[in-house]
């Protein structure tokens, strides 16, 4: 687990995630390098989830592994579709990402914590004094449009985020 969390060094896959996610979405100078350097370390953590058998870092199980990803990961996922048009979600891509967060979502403890998309898109910018950079595509556009539809603390907008499923107990 220490290669995922904490090495002692600040070189985690965890550390190294949260960095190069930094470097994307703030970032104004290199973009595509960033983007590239950032979709190599998440590639990372889907070999990671390829090499378990079960649904979490470590099998079956919720670890410690699993709790210091997920909300770092929820972030870059919201973050990364409203300012990139970039979707985590992208089952063909990420398949073990996206049945980890399936996996996460499967349990009510989490649904009822979860945090969504429209906070954080909200959230991020002041916490980093506005820094975060567009990228002006048509994908980041629609992404954002549906995004910013959802209206805060009101459940009726037509879009429903991934991970959401209103119908079901929670």
């Amino acid at each position: 687990m220490r290669f995922l969390c904490d090495d002692g060094k600040y070189n985690s896959l965890e550390r190294r995630l949260y960095a190069r996610w930094m470097w994307w979405l703030t970032g104004v100078r290199k973009p595509q390098e960033y983007r590239e350097i950032y979709l190599e370390h998440l590639g990372e953590l889907e070999e990671a989830l390829t090499e378990t058998p079960g649904p979490f870092l470590f099998g079956d199980d919720i670890t410690l592994a699993d709790i210091r990803f997920v909300p770092m990961l929820e972030r870059q996922i919201a973050s990364l579709l409203y300012f990139k048009g970039y979707d985590v979600r992208d089952e063909e891509e990420w398949p073990h990402i996206c049945s980890w967060l399936a996996a996460w979502e499967a349990r009510p403890s989490y649904a009822a914590t979860k945090s969504d998309h429209y906070t954080h898109s909200r959230a991020l910018p002041p916490q980093l004094s506005g820094g975060c950079s567009i990228e002006d595509t048509p994908e980041r556009e629609a992404a954002a449009a549906r995004i910013d539809s959802l209206p805060a603390g009101n459940c009726s907008s037509p879009w429903r985020e991934p991970g959401w499923d209103r119908s079901a107990p929670h």
